[in-house]
């Protein structure tokens, strides 16, 4: 079971990578995703892990976070919002087998694209 705080650092994950392109994704913030990926698989994410994430889409989304047009591609997913149960929870059992598959040599293109998809 995926707790509140599991859920949170997921969705600023996912409006990191929707914000981002492949190519900005450098070592320090390909480092820090995968070591939330490692938290979330442990179901270890508390306030202090989400806070630096946050941090971390505050340097690379800069310049989104001062849009005075934002168009929503970086705002944080919130899971439960979803109001369809049945489009919910195959959601979170799409990030749970992300997270069930996941492993630290995993290519970057792909664990991007996984990220991503679980938002659209």
């Amino acid at each position: 079971m995926l707790s509140q705080q599991d859920k949170t650092l997921m969705g600023i994950l996912i409006a990191i990578v929707n914000g981002v392109e492949i190519e900005e994704i450098d070592a320090p913030l390909e480092a820090w995703i995968r070591n939330c990926l490692f938290i979330l698989k442990q179901h270890t994410t508390n306030e202090e892990t989400i806070n630096l994430t946050l941090k971390w889409k505050e340097k690379y989304l800069s310049s989104c976070m001062q849009c005075q047009a934002p168009c929503g591609r970086t705002n944080n997913y919130q899971f439960d919002a979803i109001k369809n149960k049945e489009v919910k929870e195959a959601k979170l059992k799409e990030f749970s087998k992300l997270l069930e598959e996941y492993f630290p040599v995993m290519e970057l293109s792909s664990l991007v694209y996984r990220i991503a998809k679980l938002g659209w």
